[in-house]
């Protein structure tokens, strides 16, 4: 019935999706290695999609896909590429799915990714800190047992923090507002010195959502190069609000449905 949609500097792009989320319209292309999100509205007589926001979405996975779970919410998944990269030794495989995560617009009109709360059944055992000074580093390492980790935490920093995981490290600097992972460009989560992330860590495969899902990165990494986990404050000491390390099982995957 017409064009829905025409990209401001693409002439290409891929795997669109399109949910109406928070009572606006969402839509999500894959273009230039990244996913980029556009919400709006949808004149509905000339049928054009006008965005009022726009950003970049996950960067480091590609080739988004929604879908609704059972309770109406709309769930993001996504491929991410490893690029060949060796992952525990085996080759001749590329990519795997990102997790689940639910899409949901911030009051300010930005979208939002957050892990779905069914990962929580995945906690075994849990370290936990609250209300502590970090002045140097608190070593993480063997807090919990196996090397499948979800860590949340806030932190207030007075310069930055850095968060050593097995095969990379995340750093938050407080005076840029910026965050980064092993391999991805530094993301802007605006002024503040407070930062509040979830990072999972399965093997080679790092997830990652800063302030309530408003800037997420996944990226690839090396398990084998260090074992070691240590969350460090640098520039002046840091507020640790909270902190909670969980050591994670393996996923189920139920087939039965798709027979």
């Amino acid at each position: 019935m017409g064009v829905l949609f025409q990209h401001p500097t693409a002439d290409n792009i891929e795997c669109p999706n399109i949910a109406k989320i928070g009572g606006k319209w969402v839509l999500l292309v894959s273009v230039f290695g990244r996913v980029e999100w556009f919400a709006g509205k949808i004149d509905l007589k000339t049928l054009k999609l006008t965005a009022d926001h726009t950003g970049n979405l996950a960067d480091g996975s590609y080739a988004s896909q929604l879908v609704k779970d059972k309770n109406g919410r709309t769930v993001h998944l996504a491929w991410i590429n490893t690029g060949g990269h060796p992952i525990q030794g085996k080759t001749g495989w590329n990519g795997c799915f990102s997790l689940p995560a639910r899409l949901s617009l911030t009051k300010e009109g930005l979208v939002a990714r957050t892990p779905v709360t069914a990962l929580k059944t995945l906690r075994t055992r849990t370290f936990r800190r609250k209300d502590q000074e970090l002045d140097g580093s608190l070593s993480l390492t063997g807090k919990v047992p196996g090397d499948r980790l979800e860590i949340e935490a806030e932190v207030v920093a007075a310069g930055g923090v850095r968060l050593d995981f097995p095969g990379g490290s995340m750093h938050f600097d407080a005076s840029a507002g910026t965050v980064s992972l092993p391999g991805r460009a530094p993301v802007k989560l605006g002024l503040g010195r407070t930062l509040k992330f979830r990072l999972f860590v399965d093997g080679a495969i790092v997830e990652a959502y800063f302030n309530d899902g408003t800037a997420t990165l996944t990226t690839v990494v090396d398990p084998g190069q260090s074992k070691e986990c240590t969350l460090a404050a640098f520039g002046g000491p840091a507020q640790l609000r909270s902190l909670a390390v969980h050591a994670l099982r393996p996923a189920k995957m139920d087939l039965t449905r798709f027979r």
